[in-house]
């Protein structure tokens, strides 16, 4: 695939506008076939796709099934009726899927890459059975407790203070469950996007998952992560980056979940088996839940999970800032300033949340401690990059930051 991606510190996200195109030679009339149709971010391809030669003399027709392991489609023969001709062998036809920057967005010199269209095509398919069978297994749904926690989530985006005004919260099961229902895909999507469409992730996770770089574990802390939707997105952006099944079993996710609410310890639970009974997970992979809290520095009593795996590759923090913005404002962002400081060389934070307005502080807390940040998501154009995302990076090499720290070593770094 053609991907042209953007240059420069300035615009290290990628948007998405791509057609897909594929060619072959008619098996009797020896014509090249081309088509293509338009395909906007986030769209499925077509699994299957009817083409005739038309003005063959032989009548010819083909279908066309679409493969994701490698990518392509498979081309069979047939006949006037679209049924398989018994003397026609199936054969593989790579597809090519060029980007057109300037339908995407104008005033971005960039586009995204195959890689990100994969990723939402496997979650599209994965999410049609996952999802169900996650929410079959916990408590059923209460629509009006659910309702209610959605309303409370709402308000905390203006008042920043969640723990104090919120009724029913996380706490109740049926509320979580519907919370579960209504954003686990949704916030997936977003993390994987922000990991494929920005240069520093992506650069990390393409480290970590690299042909040669045998046994290497990349360990994960997401904050807020509750419904453990982040151990989803980071295993099919592995399945992307890592097109070999074999290669994918050399290289180990950890993801440990921290949350307040240690009542997601039992979503995790089942997210854990039911990616595993996909083979999303692998034997050597790691999902776990801890309890945690944003508001308390990483040496209180409340974050001795999340101190104790310090430092991580990869610190996400999921829909939780801005809820407790006013926490987190009067301790002057405590955790926060703790966990960027600890970042290795090359390693990342990323922030999802529910607005952009601390994007100004975020800003000032990386420069702080001398570490490059973008805002995912510029003002100046709409494109499939995630929503009030925010990401932060220690772009030092290892090789220029001097002699490597023993744990530095000890990773794998």
């Amino acid at each position: 695939a053609q991907a042209l991606l953007c240059s420069g510190p300035e615009a290290p996200f990628r948007a998405i506008a791509m057609s897909v195109q594929v060619d072959f030679a008619c098996s009797g009339c020896g014509r090249e076939l081309h088509t293509s149709w338009p395909l906007q971010s986030g769209r499925l391809w077509p699994k299957s796709y009817r083409w005739s030669c038309r003005g063959c003399e032989h009548g010819c027709r083909y279908l066309l099934f679409l493969k994701h392991q490698p990518p392509c489609y498979s081309v069979t023969r047939c006949d006037a009726a679209w049924k398989r001709l018994a003397d026609s062998a199936a054969f593989d036809v790579a597809f090519i899927a060029p980007m057109d920057v300037g339908a995407a967005c104008p005033d971005v010199a960039g586009a995204g890459s195959l890689h990100i269209e994969l990723f939402l095509q496997r979650l599209a398919a994965v999410m049609h059975t996952f999802l169900p069978r996650l929410l079959l297994a916990l408590d059923p749904v209460h629509e009006a407790k659910a309702a209610q926690l959605r309303a409370e989530l709402t308000a905390s985006t203006r008042s920043g203070c969640l723990a104090a005004h919120a009724e029913v919260g996380f706490a109740d099961a049926g509320a979580r469950t519907g919370y579960v229902r209504e954003r686990f895909a949704s916030r997936g999507r977003q993390l994987g996007l922000a990991l494929l469409q920005n240069d520093a992730p992506l650069a990390l996770l393409t480290s970590v998952w690299a042909a040669g770089r045998e046994h290497r574990r990349l360990r994960v802390a997401s904050v807020g992560g509750g419904p453990g939707e982040g151990a989803m997105a980071l295993a099919l952006c592995r399945s992307v980056l890592c097109t070999d099944e074999a290669t994918t079993e050399a290289y180990a996710l950890e993801v440990v979940n921290f949350d307040l609410e240690a009542g997601w310890a039992q979503c995790v639970r089942v997210v854990e088996a039911e990616m595993q009974l996909a083979s999303l997970l692998t034997s050597v992979d790691a999902l776990s839940f801890a309890t945690g809290d944003v508001t308390k520095p990483l040496g209180s009593d409340e974050n001795v999970a999340l101190r104790a795996g310090s430092p991580w590759d990869l610190v996400v923090f999921s829909y939780v800032l801005v809820e407790n913005a006013c926490q987190l404002r009067s301790s002057n962002f405590e955790l926060l300033h703790e966990l960027l400081a600890a970042l290795l060389p090359g390693a990342c934070c990323v922030i999802l949340d529910s607005c952009a307005k601390l994007h100004d502080e975020f800003r000032q807390i990386s420069a702080s401690h001398g570490l490059t940040c973008w805002d995912a998501r510029p003002k100046e154009y709409r494109s499939s990059a995630p929503r009030n995302c925010f990401v932060v990076a220690n772009t030092i090499s290892a090789e220029s930051s001097g002699e490597l720290d023993p744990q530095m070593q000890q990773q794998g770094w």
